[in-house]
């Protein structure tokens, strides 16, 4: 299947120019008039987010911790005038970045307001309307706590500085600097891990607890002390030989089964939609880590009250179990959202493909390997959209072998959202060609999907894609579409 690129820089053909002067000053009325309407509209799209957010602040639903108020407070943000607005009237289509804390942060260094503004300007330069910015990678906080402790990253270290203060607020400042851009900020989090060790001699093995509040999750999970749920290590993912340990540098991954996990994910995203005027929320790793996962104390007593079940479980009833447990979170996340902001969008990013198709590049599968059901969700409701993180891997680097999964998530989507996702990078760490790139959402396009998710930020600024989506695939504006 090949794909004609749109570009944004095609002259017009000689046969349409104008042949009379009248016709000419008729046609200059009009482009000005259209011009007048557009900015107009673009001035009422940008005060109207940046008066939410204020009224917001005034209410102290920003800025003030859930659990306690912190004596150092969030700056205002540095002024800076926005990027211009664009001049021709945008169509519709969803154009998100995905921005990870690694996008922006670094080992060492602390970072500041203006590598917010940074990764702002570089997505309006690029064309995109929506940023997925992560929030919470591994029961960490890069916004005010909250029910989690400050993100170590943010004040230069990878476990130590657990829980200080930064100084200011990047979630806030992104939506600041995002809204005044006419850009959608969505708030991304990592569901299920809890915890991530730093590497070898950078670090504690396990989270610090004295002087560290809020508790982080995995000591909250773990002990009783300062209201922790004292459940010792049966709410993690366990295989065959037990739980999972904790090793330098990888997650630890909490169980969906376990009831105290879904109240304190639920709690947390709730908590982000309450204080901060976001535009979404982005859930990720919204699986179990594995196919050997989960035999846990949990998924045992739930098998031991169902008489159609023995210990331990077959494969066909611990898979739909397991399924089930996180349907269920993912959907009492989007009501609960809903309920407190009901236009903002709920979206998941999941696994590559769903079940694999006769034909198709042997791979593995969210339903079977990873107990996603994200089919599912996207049929019923459970969420908004789903993005299948349709890269990484080599072989998604063909446009028909990208087209052909997209149309499978496409034709079972129930007519709700499918947002694919456009790698840059491979994860050999080469740059994807801009022909596929543009190939792929060229195909988007022509599927009929709403929109679709580039990542990352950081690949394009690397692989040098940021003025070629603006030059071309972007170079016509576009508004998110509604949901």
């Amino acid at each position: 299947m090949m794909i004609t690129m749109p570009r944004g820089d095609a002259p017009l053909p000689s046969d349409t120019k104008p042949r009379r002067s009248t016709r000419a000053l008729a046609l200059l009325g009009c482009a000005l008039l259209l011009t007048l309407l557009a900015a107009v509209t673009m001035a009422s799209r940008r005060q109207g987010p940046l008066r939410s957010l204020a009224r917001a602040a005034e209410g102290g639903r920003i800025y003030l911790p859930a659990v306690r108020n912190d004596p150092t407070p969030t700056p205002p943000p540095t002024a800076e005038p926005p990027p211009p607005p664009p001049t021709l009237e945008p169509g519709r289509e969803l154009r998100a970045v995905w921005v990870s804390r690694y996008d922006w942060t670094s080992y060492g260094v602390s970072p500041q307001p203006g590598d917010i503004q940074n990764v702002v300007r570089q997505a309006a330069t690029a064309g995109f309307n929506a940023i997925f910015f992560q929030v919470r990678a591994a029961g960490d906080a890069y916004y005010t706590p909250g029910l989690e402790p400050w993100s170590p990253r943010l004040t230069g270290t990878l476990g130590p500085s657990l829980g200080v203060h930064p100084g200011w607020d990047p979630l806030a400042e992104l939506i600041e600097r995002a809204h005044a851009a006419g850009i959608q900020a969505h708030a991304w989090l990592n569901v299920y891990p809890t915890w991530q060790a730093p590497p070898e001699g950078m670090g504690s093995l396990v989270p610090p607890i004295d002087g560290v509040w809020p508790p982080q999750a995995l000591n909250r999970l773990t002990d009783h002390q300062s209201g922790g749920y004292g459940l010792g290590y049966s709410w993690r993912v366990y295989d065959s030989e037990g739980h999972m340990p904790i090793t330098w540098g990888q997650y630890i991954w909490a169980s969906p089964a376990c009831p105290q996990v879904r109240d304190h994910i639920a709690a947390v995203a709730a908590d982000i939609a309450t204080r901060y005027p976001i535009d979404g929320l982005h859930l990720d790793n919204v699986r179990y880590p594995g196919r050997r996962y989960s035999l846990d104390p949990f998924t045992q007593q739930a098998c031991a009250a169902d008489p159609a079940c023995h210990w331990p479980p077959s494969d066909a009833w611990r898979a739909d179990y397991q399924r089930r447990q996180v349907t269920e979170l993912v959907a009492r996340i989007t009501r609960q959202t809903h309920a407190i902001r009901p236009n903002a969008l709920v979206s998941a990013a999941v696994w590559p493909v769903y079940q694999s198709r006769p034909g198709w590049p042997s791979t593995s599968q969210g339903y079977h390997d990873y107990y996603q059901d994200s089919h599912r969700w996207v049929q019923e409701g459970a969420v908004d959209a789903i993005a299948p993180m349709v890269y990484g891997s080599g072989i998604f680097t063909d446009v028909d072998t990208w087209g052909l999964i997209v149309a499978d998530y496409l034709a079972n989507s129930g007519g709700n959202w499918v947002l694919p996702g456009v790698g840059v990078e491979t994860n050999d760490g080469h740059c994807v060609s801009a022909e596929s790139i543009g190939g792929q959402i060229a195909t988007a396009r022509v599927l009929g999907a709403p929109g679709h998710a580039v990542f990352s930020l950081k690949g394009l600024e690397r692989c040098g894609y940021l003025a070629y989506l603006r030059a071309g695939l972007y170079a016509e504006p576009a508004l998110p579409p509604a949901h």
